[in-house]
């Protein structure tokens, strides 16, 4: 099936989901507000006009790697799919987990957790940037022997399963929950809380957070977005929130001087010197 058509019945389904979900938050009065699911979507948009331009990237990516791998492609079958779906997960988490603990790469990933809202909109809430970055990083699974069309499939069924962990109206599943993450692990993930913060990366199995040290379960009510929220910055926007920390860490260099601003590139994002560049973009008329 050509990946424009299975893109748009994806876009088709998820905004249907959404719908009913909005619906049921109002009914049990959980907050949603207008504004920051303008922000999740407008980010979401401009994601995938940004994407339109890029998925015959990603194939040709794809096709490089074929090329250069280091191993021969799997045979086709059962085991050569689950390995690879397995791997990609895997390959999330290493990511996902780089994306929280290095300064550059959070750059990418922070406007997915700027939402002070969970629900189905914060699966729009993403950079380009990232589309990219993680074609590159998940096209290496090829170069180990993985059939390109099993990392495709299972890149769609990781996003699908992804996206029904943000959302408030489910929460944990008491059989699967020691090996698939469910939305409380999830929820833990997005808390801003002190003992939530940089805690289960995982998307589909919870079992890499269990294993490498970082699972940490649902307990206090979770807190959400970013430590000092967008809004508080003043760069709750389209543009600013995808750029202010680009911007700070640009600044570090005029600040502190060449070796520091490339140390400040590689900390955690909480070992930043200081706040005082993280400022909006004002455009006078």
């Amino acid at each position: 099936m050509d990946d424009y058509l299975i893109q748009s019945l994806v876009a088709v389904l998820v905004l249907g989901v959404f719908a009913i979900e909005v619906y049921l938050l109002k009914r049990k009065g959980k907050k949603i507000t207008l504004k920051q699911t303008a922000l999740n979507f407008s980010l979401g948009i401009f994601d995938r006009f940004v994407g339109l331009f890029l998925v015959g990237a990603t194939f040709i990516v794809f096709d490089r790697m074929v090329e250069l791998r280091f191993i021969a492609t799997m045979p086709k079958g059962v085991l050569s799919f689950l390995v690879t779906f397995f791997a990609l997960d895997l390959m999330w988490y290493v990511w996902h987990r780089a994306s929280h603990r290095v300064s550059i790469v959070w750059g990418i990933h922070l406007v997915h957790h700027q939402s002070t809202e969970f629900n189905l909109s914060v699966n729009f809430a993403l950079s380009s940037i990232g589309f990219l970055t993680r074609v590159l990083f998940y096209g290496t699974l090829i170069l180990f022997g993985c059939p390109v069309e099993y990392l495709i499939t299972s890149i769609y069924i990781s996003t699908v399963y992804a996206y029904f962990l943000h959302t408030d109206l489910l929460h944990d599943f008491k059989y699967i929950n020691k090996l698939f993450v469910v939305p409380a692990h999830h929820k833990v993930h997005h808390g801003s809380n002190e003992e939530y913060l940089d805690k289960n990366y995982g998307q589909v199995f919870i079992i890499w957070d269990r294993l490498f040290g970082t699972f940490e379960p649902y307990k206090a009510k979770a807190i959400y977005g970013l430590t000092t929220s967008v809004e508080e910055l003043g760069v709750d926007d389209l543009f600013n929130v995808q750029v202010f920390w680009w911007r700070k860490l640009y600044m570090n260099f005029k600040r502190y001087g060449l070796l520091t601003g490339i140390k400040l590139l590689f900390v955690g994002p909480e070992k930043q010197l200081d706040d005082h560049y993280m400022k909006p973009f004002k455009f006078k008329p």
